[in-house]
């Protein structure tokens, strides 16, 4: 094999596998999914302390009608999970996720990252 085809072969398995390629977190993201799974039905009716407890604190707050709305973020490039917690009287009320994983072929759908911010509240 010549080194011209080497390199070549090494190129397009770089693109073939992405930027990043495989990364140590893969073995974590059927737990970070499992996670969320479990945990986004028991968020309604959770204290905002517990969460802040277990999730840490909010990366955002905004005021709603009558409620207040945290926002929790997990993210790394272009993979995310963005979850909003509309909270009244100290309770979350409802929970609206918005997430995404078009940076690696391997992540069905980018929950793990919702997993990743609330997996301590399972604990």
């Amino acid at each position: 094999m010549t080194s011209r085809f080497r390199v070549f072969c090494a190129a397009l398995l770089l693109l073939l596998g992405g930027c990043a390629g495989p990364v140590a977190e893969v073995t974590t993201i059927p737990a970070e999914e499992a996670a969320w799974r479990a945990i986004a039905p028991r968020l309604p009716g959770m204290p905002v302390g517990e969460i802040e407890q277990c999730a840490g604190p909010p990366r955002g707050i905004s005021p709603a009608p009558g409620a207040t709305t945290l926002l929790y973020r997990s993210q790394d490039l272009k993979n995310y999970c963005q979850v909003a917690l509309l909270v009244r009287d100290g309770r979350v009320l409802s929970v609206t996720a918005d997430y995404a994983a078009p940076e690696f072929l391997y992540l069905r759908d980018g929950s793990n990252y919702c997993g990743r911010i609330f997996q301590q509240c399972l604990r």
